[in-house]
């Protein structure tokens, strides 16, 4: 009754041409009530698919009018309505609003993509919500972003420099309504979304495709690092780690030649942000995001990020940030073209030795740390023919005490790091230097005899035995 009611009303509106306030309050009124019922499941696919599509070709054609008129509060709660429809709808009911009325919604959306800096914000709004409601399922992404338009140019591209253009249009101090934070907030989800799947990149970066995601990613980052929106924040950095998780080796090798890593560096380093989960998703992503470009990052690069990581983690005490910065300093170490050490304080250590202490869940991600130093120290001085006189940094009291813990740890799941434990001992034992200083640790020594008599495996039982029987002399 409904939507039959709306159908009269609007045709009489766009018969008469004229403006009538008692017709204009009643469309309203009715879209309103529409708007209501679009909140349901259920409603959705019926407002999109009642009359195979009709009124929903009828409600997108008056949308395509009024677009080019000054805005009215009837186009605000039409384009309120189909933003409703888009909202969590399913695969088939966002193919068809996409398809209908020989997919005027493109037309639309490419329309109002062409006007960003002339729109009012809240048009704005309801483009990037659209964008973003529509490219949350991966197939429906492909089929918005793979569309030819007349001049054979995909919709994706438009669609992500539009986005961009918005981004950051709105990144400016001046831009700071709530308004505007929701506008920067649906365009950097969309963007993630649309740039995550490395299926859509040929569609996206078609020529000079490098220059393309550097730009993407160097705006974003700008973004990740300045805004004062935490949310935004997160969501820009995640756009970031998405794209540098997902483009191709080529690429990756591009981007780390324009120098990103300061961007990132920066990231790490700031002392003012990571005051809420927002901010410490903010460091992760970013941490991520250096993992996946590690083996592209010049040395000197690699040395400042090392160093921003060894920072943070000495006086980090959240539970997400320890290990996402653990797992990233240790990546970087293990990279073949590293040939420096970290400068690690004893703040440092004793940090690692308190988080290990109490959080078994970051024993793996602590002992594959060790493991790449002492495997980095090991080929430093094979390569640097070194004397070894002087004792590992891996000797350290707080080092062994943590290494002791994690071989100490009895419970089953945490076997990888009690094993890799046990052979970073067996490591640091090829140095004659190293021996005095483990010895002189009695909980090393305590944990190795326990290890032995609680551990069933042979093999590692063994190992344990012939690190004691090197040990005792050195009493």
């Amino acid at each position: 009754m409904l939507i039959q009611l709306w159908e009269k009303s609007a045709e009489m509106k766009n018969e008469s041409n004229r403006q009538s306030s008692e017709l204009d309050d009643g469309i309203v009124s009715i879209v309103r009530l529409l708007r209501v019922f679009s909140k349901l499941t259920p409603a959705k696919s019926y407002f999109i698919g009642i009359s195979e599509g009709a009124f929903l070709g009828k409600l997108l054609v008056n949308i395509s009018v009024l677009i080019n008129e000054p805005p009215t509060n009837i186009m605000w709660e039409y384009l309120g309505f189909v933003k409703d429809l888009t909202f969590r709808s399913g695969i088939d009911d966002k193919r068809t609003l996409l398809q209908s009325n020989k997919g005027i919604l493109f037309n639309i959306l490419l329309f109002s993509f062409g006007q960003t800096n002339g729109f009012q914000e809240q048009f704005q709004n309801w483009c990037t919500a659209v964008i973003w409601n529509l490219v949350l399922d991966p197939l429906i992404c492909q089929l918005f972003l793979s569309k030819i338009i007349g001049n054979k140019k995909h919709v994706g591209n438009i669609i992500v420099e539009g986005l961009l253009q918005v981004l950051m249009q709105h990144s400016t101090t001046s831009k700071n309504s709530e308004l505007s934070q929701k506008i920067k907030r649906n365009a950097t989800s969309a963007l993630g979304n649309i740039v995550s799947d490395s299926s859509n990149h040929p569609i996206l970066f078609q020529d000079k495709r490098e220059d393309q995601i550097f730009n993407l990613i160097l705006q974003l980052l700008v973004v990740a690092r300045e805004d004062s929106d935490p949310v935004i924040r997160r969501r820009a950095m995640r756009t970031v780690r998405c794209l540098a998780c997902s483009m191709g080796v080529q690429s990756r090798k591009f981007v780390q030649g324009k120098t990103l890593s300061s961007s990132l560096v920066d990231i790490l380093s700031q002392k003012e942000m990571y005051e809420n989960q927002n901010d410490h998703d903010v460091l992760v992503q970013a941490c991520q995001t250096v993992i996946a470009l590690k083996e592209s990052i010049g040395v000197e690069s690699l040395i400042h990020i090392q160093t921003a990581l060894v920072q943070r983690i000495e006086y980090t005490t959240d539970a997400s940030i320890i290990p996402a910065t653990i797992r990233c300093l240790s990546e970087c170490i293990s990279t073949e073209s590293n040939c420096v050490s970290p400068c690690f304080s004893i703040k440092f250590w004793n940090n690692i030795e308190r988080s290990v202490s109490i959080n078994s869940k970051i024993h793996a991600a602590v002992s594959d740390l060790l493991m790449a130093i002492a495997k980095l120290e090991k080929r430093l001085d094979l390569i640097e023919s070194r004397n070894l006189s002087n004792p590992s940094i891996l000797t350290k009291k707080p080092v062994v005490n943590a290494i002791t813990t994690m071989l100490s740890e009895s419970d089953t799941s945490q076997e990888y790091a009690r094993n890799q434990s046990l052979e970073i001992v067996s490591i640091l034992m090829e140095n004659e230097s190293n021996k005095r200083p483990l010895a002189e640790n009695d909980k090393l020594l305590s944990g190795l005899v326990a290890l032995c008599l609680l551990q069933p495996g042979l093999k590692t039982k063994d190992s344990a035995k012939n690190i004691i029987l090197q040990l005792v002399p050195e009493i």
